[in-house]
């Protein structure tokens, strides 16, 4: 332990800033919900790829398509939680790797959707 400890009570207290929060512009925030609208009304292609599948093969088909989709999403929240998607954002290396085994992946069941085989 140092005799001189005169540094210490010469240090200020630890405090905490933080910057006020402003409220966007009327007009930015209007546009926003009016976009916001817009895009909650139009189906996007995970509700017409269940549409389809119901038409196509029934509604037990479609129940099990929405659990298939609602699953992957919340398995790329858990792996956005962990932390995983800055990861790929940082490291260039895996996010090819993870790039390339994607693309490879779909070489499979891509074409042979294409060709209804």
């Amino acid at each position: 332990m140092h005799t001189n400890d005169s540094h210490i009570a010469k240090m200020k207290p630890f405090t905490l800033t933080i910057a006020p929060i402003s409220m966007p512009a009327f007009s930015s925030l209007f546009a926003f919900v009016i976009a916001s609208l817009v895009l909650w009304v139009i189906p996007g292609p995970v509700v017409l790829y269940i549409v389809a599948k119901s038409i196509e093969q029934g509604m037990w088909v479609g129940i099990v398509s929405v659990l298939g989709i609602s699953s992957g999403f919340w398995g790329h929240v858990v792996v956005a939680a962990a932390g995983i998607s800055a990861l790929l954002m940082t490291a260039v290396f895996i996010f090819t790797l993870v790039k390339y085994a994607g693309a490879v992946y779909l070489m499979y069941p891509g074409p042979k959707k294409m060709l209804w085989l």
